[in-house]
């Protein structure tokens, strides 16, 4: 193929004045329904912990090498402190910079941080995007899909916090939306450029085709600001501080970094615990009753607990037939870990109640698909309670009704859910 003949005069312009308006103007606060976007961070989804500014990756800024979005942020930030910019550099993570600087120097950032911050941020998104192919992949795969940062604290600001009885995302995300201007910005300019090498050859490129486009304009945009950077002495400051610290000798100590995991293939069993796996009224009084719960006295009547009938057959099929298997459910992750285990009964993951979420939420269908590495469509979920049916409509898992503690369980009845009479009956499902 030819070499783009795209005009720097005509890509680089529009980059440089959509960054150099940022920040923000004013911090407006959002509220985005969480099925109407795609949520990030660094434990989220595989597929979109590549989005988080935590990711492991090799971000090229200049003649130099960063790794994390995280990381280059706070280089930027602390630009004018050789001192802090050293040990920043020092840092194997993101997460373990981002902790240094909040414990050491939260007050010893540049006098203008605020003015800069969004703009900084938007900055190392583009050259995160123009260094690494995943990222660039799993942003074009979002489409016009809204871009949701939701960090593990109550940062309203760079991302958004989860309302947990709205189940909406509410807050400014700063952070996921110079994502989403970096995406559709740079959508444009590779859409444009494509379009204009298909009327040069006279026919539609091919994905290899296609990519090396997209390569060209990558490399365009980034010799503009390897030229001239928006944050012009901030930029000039890290460079020159970086080569005099000699990177190369960093570089030794980082860890190699991650790429995103490919998921497990095949269907995946996942079981509620109450009345589905044992019968566990003999903690009725202690864990299920009104008021004030003792769960030390919970955790002891672990014993007395009831195993189903054949329970133990299906977890032994899955074994054997290397099916994973998880469980999701509103009693604590604790005691059904404590339960699993007194029984035998090797499990894959447990996502219990925690952090004051419980069922239904679709953040604990998220997190179960995290630790089994698996999709929504990949899981048969078996559950005896309107809750976890509701739970499995949130998380658009395949659900069946367990019947075999309540034949006559009217809420599955009326709502047409799939029954099955004993637990053996799972085998024939899987």
């Amino acid at each position: 193929m030819k070499r783009n003949t795209l005009s720097t005069e005509i890509i680089v312009p529009e980059v440089v004045t959509i960054l150099d308006n940022m920040p923000f103007t004013t911090r407006e606060q959002f509220r985005i329904p969480v099925k109407e976007c795609v949520h990030f961070h660094s434990k989220a989804l595989p597929e979109n912990q590549v989005l988080s500014n935590h990711y492991d990756c090799i971000i090229r800024y200049r003649d130099c090498e960063f790794y994390s979005v995280e990381q280059l942020f706070l280089a930027l930030t602390y630009s004018e402190n050789r001192d802090i910019l050293r040990e920043i550099m020092k840092c194997k993570s993101g997460i373990e910079a981002k902790g240094l600087c909040r414990k050491k120097y939260k007050d010893m950032r540049d006098k203008d941080f605020r003015v800069k911050e969004y703009r900084i941020i938007a900055l190392c998104h583009l050259y995160k995007y123009l260094s690494v192919k995943e990222y660039r992949d799993r942003l074009r795969e979002t489409g016009d899909m809204i871009l949701v940062e939701c960090p593990s604290g109550s940062d309203r600001s760079f991302g958004m916090v989860q309302n947990m009885e709205t189940n909406i995302f509410e807050g400014s995300n700063c952070s996921g939306r110079t994502t989403m201007i970096v995406r559709d910005m740079m959508r444009k300019l590779e859409d444009e450029a494509i379009c204009e090498r298909e009327k040069e050859l006279g026919r539609k490129l091919n994905d290899e085709e296609r990519e090396i486009v997209v390569v060209e304009v990558c490399d365009r945009v980034r010799a503009k600001f390897d030229a001239d950077p928006v944050m012009l002495e901030d930029s000039r400051r890290v460079f020159e501080f970086i080569e005099d610290e000699n990177i190369a000798k960093v570089k030794e100590r980082r860890p190699k970094f991650k790429k995103v995991p490919e998921l497990d293939k095949g269907r995946c069993l996942v079981l509620d615990f109450d009345y589905c796996i044992f019968d566990t009224s003999a903690d009725d009084k202690y864990r299920k009753c009104k008021g004030k719960k003792d769960m030390e006295k919970a955790f002891g009547m672990i014993p007395e607990y009831k195993l189903y009938e054949g329970m133990r057959k299906v977890f032994e099929y899955c074994k054997e037939n290397k099916i994973k298997i998880g469980v999701l459910s509103s009693a604590s992750r604790a005691l059904i870990e404590k339960a699993l285990e007194h029984f035998g009964l090797p499990c894959d993951a447990v996502v219990g109640f925690q952090l004051y979420i419980g069922m239904p939420d679709a953040i604990l269908g998220n997190r179960l698909m995290t630790k089994l590495n698996v999709r929504e469509d990949q899981i048969v979920y078996i559950g005896a309670s309107e809750v976890a049916e509701t739970q499995a409509r949130c998380s658009k898992f395949d659900f069946y009704g367990a019947a075999w503690h309540n034949p006559a369980n009217e809420s599955f009845t009326s709502k047409g859910v799939k029954v099955l009479s004993s637990p053996l009956d799972i085998i024939g499902v899987l």
